[in-house]
């Protein structure tokens, strides 16, 4: 793995054989800091350690990433790419697509000027439709720098030719919170639920509250659930992962950029209650990193600590 840079801010994907990886942001020993293109692979069906990972390096991004999403596409081997922060005009949509060879190719749908410039965003919150294509919502607009978070929701699907829509019920649906740096799970019910992040005004979440969105009606609103139990400290830079069909688990984060938390926490959906459970070990102190479930497992990989 020492040809494997650490990196941050990266995105993750997984499929039942398979974890992607993709950009991020990494820093030198003089403590420059630059965007990826890299594009790694990790083979589960193979034995593999905590220390060295398997990592399999892919064909790389068109161009270097931090700040963005990546999902997989609900039927097909596809991986979608959206967003992001980059060094260089790109498009802000990629789609990977991997052949049975290992190898695989790059493309990015075509977008008008318009498109492009309304749809493009970075640390918004992301997650597979169970279709085909991904949910993408909030998130700064073009650049972190100037602080605009949207409250947008946005549609991608594989039939659109992964076209932005902005028409849909669930990018209509009311009450959206103004977030960035925030998590999206999407629970086997079919509702969305945002959790944690940070507003314009740089005010971190408080997780004594979940917005919810059920993506199945026609006419959407964003609940605002007031959760049960010991809350989590805010957050944001944090991952969220649906352990099962009842239980979401969260984990690390920052309040400050500073600051790494460790202790995870599960949130019961049926009842909307917080727990923190019994772990064996010194949990890592994480954020910015990626989690991604493989099995009973979840896979935490890279880190800004």
């Amino acid at each position: 793995m020492s040809n494997i840079s650490p990196r941050w801010f990266h995105a993750a994907a997984a499929t039942k054989a398979t974890i992607y990886f993709t950009g991020g942001t990494a820093q030198s020993s003089s403590g420059k800091q630059t965007f990826l293109d890299e594009a790694l692979a990790l083979d589960l069906t193979r034995p593999w350690t905590i220390d060295d990972p398997a990592f399999t390096q892919l064909d790389p991004m068109p161009a270097p990433l931090s700040g963005h999403s990546m999902s997989t596409v609900q039927g097909t081997p596809q991986l979608l790419v959206a967003g992001g922060e980059s060094t260089t005009k790109v498009a802000p949509i990629f789609v990977y697509e991997p052949s049975k060879d290992g190898s695989g190719s790059w493309s990015a749908p075509p977008l008008s000027a318009n498109e492009t410039a309304t749809f493009h965003r970075l640390f918004h919150a992301s997650t597979s439709t169970g279709k085909d294509g991904a949910l993408l919502q909030g998130g700064y607009l073009n650049s972190a720098k100037n602080g605009t978070v949207v409250p947008t929701l946005v549609t991608l699907k594989g039939a659109n030719n992964f076209r932005p829509i902005s028409t849909s019920p669930v990018s209509l649906a009311t009450n959206a919170p103004s977030l960035a740096r925030h998590t999206m799970t999407l629970t086997t019910g079919g509702h969305a639920v945002i959790l944690g992040g940070v507003d314009s005004q740089g005010i971190v979440a408080n997780l004594s509250i979940a917005y919810v969105l059920d993506t199945q009606t026609t006419r959407g609103e964003w609940k605002a659930i007031s959760l049960q139990g010991t809350p989590p400290d805010p957050r944001m830079s944090f991952t969220t992962v649906l352990v099962n069909t009842t239980t979401m688990l969260v984990y690390g984060g920052t309040t400050d950029f500073k600051t790494a938390l460790s202790t995870p926490f599960y949130l019961d959906l049926p009842t909307w209650t917080w727990s923190s459970p019994t772990v064996k070990g010194d949990a890592p102190q994480r954020w910015g990193h990626t989690a991604t479930m493989a099995g009973t497992s979840m896979v935490v990989a890279f880190v800004r600590d």
